[in-house]
């Protein structure tokens, strides 16, 4: 597949959350020359237009999204699927690349070379990050639920399991965190809530609407 193209690179966003999938079409709108966010598929949707990537952010995804990414593999309208994340655990990184994954991107990037990197990922290329090793993202355009609140990402998305059921153990599981991690988000995030238990957390994160929209 030759790098001349007839116009800007076509990109599908999918996520389980609006305002996330909204958040990274924001931070691309800028490059709209080169990039052309033709779609969006919130919830497990299909995507219903032809695309040349798919960029599937793994926000409150468990498992990384590893269900996720091979539904969108397999999916005759998708060309490429890169999976925008800030989970660099290797063996996360392989099992996604083996399951068709041609991106692994950083969302500590800043939007100019995640642009670039879409452009390589829909030329046929294979583009993965380097591990950023940090948990905070540099780009302001972006959003998550909970973020109006002081929530950083990494805390809406344990509150977000933790109200749909799952233990602390699970949770460091689903996201690949140590135990001692989730337990410092829970912490952090409770002080940010101004809550102090489990059930008072859960009431508010359905308050806020931090939940995943029920599939149909």
């Amino acid at each position: 597949m030759g790098n001349e193209r007839a116009g800007p690179v076509r990109v599908a966003i999918s996520n389980d959350f609006e305002l996330v999938v909204f958040g990274v079409a924001q931070m691309l709108a800028p490059f709209g020359d080169r990039v052309a966010v033709v779609d969006s598929a919130v919830g497990g949707e299909d995507i219903d237009r032809r695309v040349d990537v798919a960029l599937f952010d793994t926000f409150g995804h468990p498992n990384s999204g590893v269900d996720e990414v091979a539904r969108l593999v397999a999916d005759p309208d998708v060309g490429q699927v890169a999976v925008f994340t800030w989970d660099f655990d290797p063996a996360v990184v392989d099992r996604l690349r083996r399951q068709g994954a041609r991106g692994y991107l950083s969302k500590a990037m800043p939007a100019a070379d995640l642009v670039t990197a879409l452009e390589q990922i829909a030329a046929g290329h294979d583009v993965v990050s380097v591990d950023p090793i940090l948990d905070r993202h540099s780009d302001g355009h972006r959003d998550w639920p909970g973020r109006g609140r002081g929530l950083s990402e990494r805390e809406s998305e344990v509150l977000i399991l933790v109200a749909e059921g799952m233990s602390n153990l699970d949770v460091a599981a689903a996201l690949n965190i140590s135990i001692n991690s989730v337990k410092t988000h829970i912490r952090s995030a409770y002080r940010k809530l101004d809550v102090s238990t489990r059930a008072q957390a859960v009431r508010r994160v359905l308050d806020l609407g931090m939940v995943r929209p029920q599939a149909s």
